[in-house]
């Protein structure tokens, strides 16, 4: 059993989500000497941000909702990239001198994330995909063979259930800020309607149980 006296329980809510990014950090074997290109900016993304910085690792974070992108400044992510509006493969080789990030870990679940992943990292690099599409997703897969990619899935976060409660106990970050909303618990199909409605004003939505 995982607990801290430190932390609230909505505090602790937020354990399992940042353990999945925690974990694919992991995956990567993200280093300090590492860049690292994050790929989607939830609450999951937020983890993958936190757990390479704690690496001490450079994050570029992309994401196509700027709310989202200074949240993840806030997390320490070096540079960010709207994708709506930037080209993202052209910011990351300005910044990486051409060569591509070390470490590509994508945590948006889209068939073009996942695709860029690959297309931006570097030769010999690493690609973490922890979101996965709904339809197929085509790839070059010259690319797989040309760069010698190592590319991984990652989902499993329990092992690192520790580590994630000792960051959150330090407050360098604010993962207060991922509770976007909390809804009493005879609201939970309201909170459901208002998430489908309108996705991209929710972060990390609580259902508050009370005794």
């Amino acid at each position: 059993v995982f607990t801290s006296r430190e932390l609230s329980l909505k505090e602790l809510a937020l354990v399992e989500p940042m353990g999945i990014g925690f974990h694919a950090v992991r995956r990567g074997q993200v280093t300090g000497d590492d860049q690292v290109l994050v790929l989607g900016c939830g609450t999951i993304g937020m983890g993958v941000i936190a757990a390479a910085r704690s690496k001490g690792a450079r994050v570029i974070a992309s994401d196509i909702d700027d709310t989202k992108l200074e949240l993840a400044q806030r997390f320490g992510a070096e540079h960010t990239v709207n994708a709506a509006h930037e080209d993202v493969r052209a910011v990351v080789a300005e910044l990486t001198g051409n060569e591509g990030v070390d470490v590509a870990i994508e945590a948006a679940g889209q068939p073009e994330t996942l695709r860029r992943a690959v297309d931006v990292a570097a030769h010999g690099g690493r690609v973490v995909t922890i979101g996965y599409a709904k339809k197929e997703v085509s790839y070059d897969t010259n690319q797989f063979v040309v760069k010698e990619l190592t590319i991984v899935g990652s989902r499993n976060a329990l092992d690192v259930f520790p580590a994630v409660i000792d960051l959150l106990e330090q407050g360098r970050q604010p993962f207060g800020d991922l509770i976007s909303h909390v809804y009493p618990l005879q609201a939970t199909a309201q909170a459901f309607r208002d998430w489908d409605a309108s996705p991209g004003e929710f972060a990390k939505i609580l259902i508050e149980v009370k005794g």
